[in-house]
């Protein structure tokens, strides 16, 4: 199932979601090619300026957040602040990509907000104490 489609151009296009085979797939113009192996269910994607693509979504199993950055055909888990415990508490649905800066939503078992410094992910609203 595919769940978000980025892309800067008709022959640059990604489609991520969660796949048996891939997390991710790229459309080139003429065909789509798997970009990354199996990885976490994704659920929202944005481009950034030089191409590489920001990927967020959850891994059910582990019950925690995670976001991945794809460049070319591979790509990097980071890691992800899960504030929740509930089951499957831990989610984020959509990301932004402006700059070098990024910025991703979801949940913690309450509304979350994530901002990646360039660095890190961090928490800039929602938690524990669900303040800003």
């Amino acid at each position: 199932m595919f769940n978000a489609l980025v892309g800067s151009t008709s022959s640059d296009v990604f489609a991520i979601g969660s796949q048996h085979d891939y997390v991710a797939k790229h459309w080139n113009g003429a065909q789509w090619h798997g970009v990354a192996t199996q990885g976490p269910f994704l659920f929202g994607a944005s481009e950034l300026t030089n191409g590489d693509v920001w990927g967020v979504g959850t891994d059910f199993l582990a019950n925690r957040t995670k976001a991945i950055l794809i460049h070319g055909n591979s790509w990097t888990l980071t890691q992800t602040p899960s504030p929740g415990h509930e089951a499957y508490g831990n989610i984020l649905f959509a990301v932004d990509a402006v700059g070098s800066s990024a910025w991703a939503s979801g949940s913690g078992d309450s509304p979350l907000i994530l901002r990646w410094t360039g660095a890190k992910w961090a928490i800039v609203y929602g938690g524990p104490s669900l303040t800003p």
